[in-house]
């Protein structure tokens, strides 16, 4: 049985647990196996849970009994939460940088390729700038990225012939 509830919240699959906005309610049971309260005492409803429904008003079912934030754990979430998007900000630096690499380890690998040939110096230099400066593959021109496919296919094509 899955217990992630009572300590911060449940397994989401890319950034590890989200909180729930339950964990900083008064009225959870924080040592129970599955998400408890006062309001729902066999289990908290999934729609709840996940953030759907605001249990700050009714909730069919609750007995009348809505969400209060137990200050504490309300500040525990923000900390919480702010350390995690500081996590998925880093994640996506992350791939940022790696995809730049990829980038440049592309454009490097074509430039002595029949297809460079025919550029004049004012292409090449404005491919090298567009390239360099490109966070994504999709940031550069559609014909710098033909150019660079066609010098891959080229090499391609050189290494099968040895």
């Amino acid at each position: 049985m899955r217990n992630e509830f009572r300590h911060s919240g449940f397994e989401e699959p890319m950034f590890g647990k989200v909180i729930t906005p339950c964990v900083t309610c008064i009225h959870l049971h924080q040592l129970s196996p599955v998400p408890q309260c006062e309001a729902f005492p066999e289990r908290i409803p999934e729609k709840i849970i996940r953030g759907n429904v605001d249990h700050t008003g009714p909730v069919e079912g609750d007995g009348g009994i809505r969400y209060s934030p137990h200050k504490e754990k309300l500040e525990a979430k923000k900390a919480i939460e702010k350390q995690q998007k500081k996590t998925i900000s880093a994640y996506y630096d992350m791939r940022i940088r790696m995809e730049t690499a990829e980038i440049s380890r592309r454009a490097g690998h074509i430039m002595h390729t029949p297809p460079m040939d025919d550029m004049t110096d004012e292409e090449r230099e404005e491919f090298k700038r567009q390239v360099g400066n490109a966070k994504t593959w999709y940031e550069i021109d559609e014909r710098w990225r033909d150019l660079i496919e066609a010098g891959e296919a080229w090499i391609e094509k050189f290494l099968r012939k040895k």
